[in-house]
């Protein structure tokens, strides 16, 4: 029960962060960019490895002619397990439609696994998840 209410103590101090830090970058790019570009992002995402789903902070901090770059960081909570997805993302284009390519690392806790330690239930896991996909973003946001 405790590591429950830790869990949530901590995705809510990660969800904070990420919200309030987003808003932060947000206005200092704004100030210095007069195309308004958007550079940040909330997502969810549905497709993780042991994690059926993660909300995703985006952050484009590296925009050029032919490749854009952005770090995302991302929390998901079951009832057993929680995990922090970090990765790095490089997409193409100035246009609406982008391919990217990403590499993502998905620290991963589960508490519900009878672990062959025998001084902790607990499996810890990292996993390493390149990507390839297609990113709809138009260039103003």
């Amino acid at each position: 029960m405790q590591q429950l209410n830790l869990q949530k103590r901590v995705a809510f101090a990660l969800i904070n962060f990420l919200f309030f830090f987003g808003f932060g970058v947000t206005g200092i790019c704004q100030g210095n960019n007069a195309a308004l570009i958007s550079r940040n992002t909330f997502y969810a995402d549905f497709a993780s490895k042991d994690v059926y789903y993660s909300i995703n902070f985006d952050h484009i901090f590296r925009r050029g002619n032919k490749l854009s770059y952005s770090y995302r960081a991302g929390v998901s909570i079951l009832k057993d397990a929680y995990s922090f997805p970090i990765g790095i993302q490089c997409f193409t284009g100035a246009n609406n439609s982008h391919a990217e390519f990403s590499l993502t690392l998905i620290p991963y806790v589960d508490h519900s696994a009878k672990s062959r330690n025998r001084f902790d239930n607990t499996d810890k896991f990292l996993y390493v998840e390149p990507g390839v996909g297609y990113r709809y973003q138009a260039p103003g946001g």
